[in-house]
């Protein structure tokens, strides 16, 4: 789920959790069962703890070539993203395992080298790249509620990617599969669905949200493919928004299997 406005969350995942209280909602958060992270696009989404490092290594490739222009004009690489991480652990640890962004942002420009950064609005630019890139490399997350905010932790205590513990487990170097899992996991919180859907909401390319649909079909046989023409889209629309996202017909029809010319016109939803 989405998460970018704090005071926001407990009521989005109260509604979605009838029963649940916003009380009890803080407290999933506080005993660290959920958490606050960037799995994709660099939009904020919370998810279960366990889930946090099979999907940041499912879904992150690479930096962007918009990351690495921010980090080569406020000087980060790789040396200095190291030294944050190391920096960021000591001084949570140092806090009684949880701090602040402030805390955080603070303790980045007092231990780490800032003479070449102009001014308090570029070092802040430099804290805030330096808190996406740790977050990136599973160094740090944000968890416990505080004030208006989720203060960070140390993100060493949950379960690796590959551990039975993990909410998947997922191989280092089997990306696709984890991938294959978020577009299930996709489809039956969000469809009916389309390529073009699933490529937006986790920031894949078509060809790879493709080959990812193409596995979760196989691998979940609750999931139905419907031609988009056969739910009812009327071909002019089919033409102008190819793979655009549109409700299915509800209906007893029979599933069909992807079309051979691709998914592009395809409509995917849980039967």
């Amino acid at each position: 789920m989405q998460g970018q406005q704090v005071s926001a969350v407990p009521h989005a995942l109260a509604a979605r959790s009838p029963q649940a209280t916003g009380s009890e909602v803080a407290a999933l958060f506080n005993s660290r069962m959920l958490v606050r992270h960037r799995p994709m696009r660099g939009t904020v989404h919370i998810t279960a703890a366990k889930d946090l490092h099979w999907m940041r290594v499912a879904l992150k490739s690479g930096y962007s070539s918009w990351d690495l222009r921010h980090h080569t004009q406020l000087g980060i690489d790789s040396r200095v993203i190291d030294k944050a991480c190391a920096v960021a652990w000591e001084e949570i640890e140092n806090r009684g395992g949880q701090m602040s962004r402030a805390d955080l942002f603070d303790a980045w420009t007092r231990r780490l080298q800032t003479k070449h950064l102009d001014g308090a609005p570029q070092l802040r630019q430099w804290c805030t790249w330096l808190m996406y890139a740790t977050m990136r490399e599973g160094a740090i997350v944000e968890g416990p509620a505080g004030k208006n905010q989720h203060l960070f932790i140390d993100v060493r205590q949950f379960p690796a990617c590959d551990s039975a513990e993990s909410g998947w487990v997922l191989s280092p170097d089997d990306r696709e599969g984890g991938i294959a899992e978020v577009a299930r996991c996709y489809i039956h919180g969000h469809g009916p669905i389309t390529v073009a859907d699933l490529a937006w909401w986790a920031g894949l390319s078509k060809t790879v949200a493709a080959g990812a649909i193409h596995a979760a079909i196989e691998a979940d046989p609750s999931i139905g493919a419907f031609d988009l023409a056969d739910a009812g889209v009327p071909p002019r629309v089919i033409e102008r928004e190819p793979g655009a996202g549109f409700p299915a017909q509800r209906s007893s029809r029979r599933p069909c299997r992807p079309p051979r010319r691709g998914m592009r016109d395809t409509l995917l939803a849980r039967l």
